[in-house]
């Protein structure tokens, strides 16, 4: 998938990212295994990112039960179903951050992020 440079330029990288993780959120229209133009956008930064030590996932929301609103979890104000809270979850972390809500708040930690040289 990737190009020579590309290759080339991960062969070469000095730098160690396998302590990261990232999340794609497919945003397509169209539902798993449907081919999406999106996923092949990602693909390519999906293969560089993996190359480099970092763990990928990628998730289509469209294939998830997610109830419309705007609080972090929509089963507290009258939706059966809502399985945006695990993903809000995998985005954080993915991102350094910690959410820890308490009955009327929402706390968000940041967590220091470091990378180191191979060199």
């Amino acid at each position: 998938m990737l190009n020579d440079a590309q290759e080339r330029l991960c062969a070469t990288s000095r730098w160690d990212f396998q302590d990261l993780s990232a999340i794609f959120l497919n945003c397509t229209l169209k539902r798993s295994p449907e081919l999406s133009h999106t996923e092949g956008l990602i693909g390519i930064s999906r293969a560089i990112m993996e190359k480099n030590g970092v763990r990928v996932e990628v998730l289509r929301p469209v294939d998830f039960d997610i109830a419309p609103g705007v609080y972090p979890d929509m089963h507290e104000h009258g939706w059966d179903r809502d399985e945006w809270p695990p993903i809000l979850e995998k985005v954080l972390a993915a991102v350094g951050v910690r959410l820890t809500q308490n009955a009327n708040t929402v706390d968000i930690d940041a967590v220091e992020l470091t990378v180191h040289s191979t060199s």
